[in-house]
């Protein structure tokens, strides 16, 4: 995992950012960066391809979901009951949000609040679904073959 220090170090080196030393009284000298037009232009980029794009439907959940079976049963549960917990606490969280009065000027970002509270709700009903489902789940052992495997499709 990277540092900032180390993203900020590639962002420049890529002249995506600049840094201007600046001095602040009595206090060590600090680094202000600033957005070059290179970085910008990159934004713009890819701004506008996320938003002209439908995401792709395999998200870190979804594949998640898939492997489960390689893992112990009880501690799956524990995790998904973890995550449903987080994720009612965000929602809750989002739902305050959500209904604060904002000005005309900022309504892009409760849309996008908006948003991410519905993909919360839809995927804590999931996890809750899946947990049901494990924990009725008998033949949890026999369920490690993942259906994409070759060796899987040609035996």
């Amino acid at each position: 995992m990277q540092t900032v220090y180390g993203i900020v170090n590639t962002l420049a080196k890529k002249k995506l950012i600049i840094g201007e030393k600046m001095t602040n009284g009595k206090m060590p000298n600090k680094t202000v960066y600033s957005i070059t037009g290179k970085g910008k232009e990159l934004i713009q980029k890819n701004v506008l391809s996320y938003i002209s794009t439908p995401e792709s439907n395999l998200t870190e959940l979804a594949l998640s979901m898939m492997l489960v079976g390689y893992l112990d049963k009880e501690i799956v549960l524990k995790a998904l009951k973890e995550y449903s917990s987080k994720a009612e606490e965000e929602i809750a969280l989002r739902k305050k949000l959500g209904s604060s009065e904002i000005s005309e000027e900022v309504y892009i970002g409760k849309i996008a609040v908006e948003h991410t509270l519905k993909i919360l709700e839809v995927n804590l009903n999931t996890v809750n679904k899946l947990i049901k489902r494990i924990e009725k789940d008998t033949q949890w052992d026999s369920l490690h073959i993942p259906w994409w495997r070759d060796d899987y499709l040609q035996g």
